[in-house]
């Protein structure tokens, strides 16, 4: 499961803002024109583009490892929660733990209102 979870988040990385920029016809086209529709493989890499920009070492032939994702460090940190608190977990611990090991600069849209909040 854990390397099915590294593996679909460097899968969408390339293309997680240009989907949530653009939209979903952005992405459509991006990966048209990269041809890589139906998607089998990583991304492939279009230079000049937004994923060329913000994840290019998450693209197809570049991948040496897994980059920082936010989405991994919330599954980290709620096995972790869970390690420490198990059934007996509460919001308040999980409060504690946003601040302790997340810095706001590390959380994203949603997650990042109920940081500020």
């Amino acid at each position: 499961a854990w390397q099915g979870r590294i593996s679909g988040c460097q899968l969408g990385k390339p293309v997680e803002l240009l989907s949530m920029m653009q939209g979903h016809e952005a992405l459509t086209e991006y990966l048209q024109r990269a041809g890589a529709l139906p998607l089998r493989d990583y991304v492939p890499l279009i230079e000049g583009t937004l994923p060329a920009r913000f994840a290019p070492a998450s693209c197809r032939g570049r991948l040496t490892r897994s980059e920082p994702d936010d989405d991994i460090n919330y599954t980290v940190l709620a096995l972790l929660l869970l390690e420490e608190h198990g059934l007996a977990l509460e919001t308040e611990h999980v409060a504690r733990a946003w601040l302790r090991y997340l810095p706001a600069s590390a959380v994203f849209t949603a997650e990042r209102a109920a940081y500020v909040t």
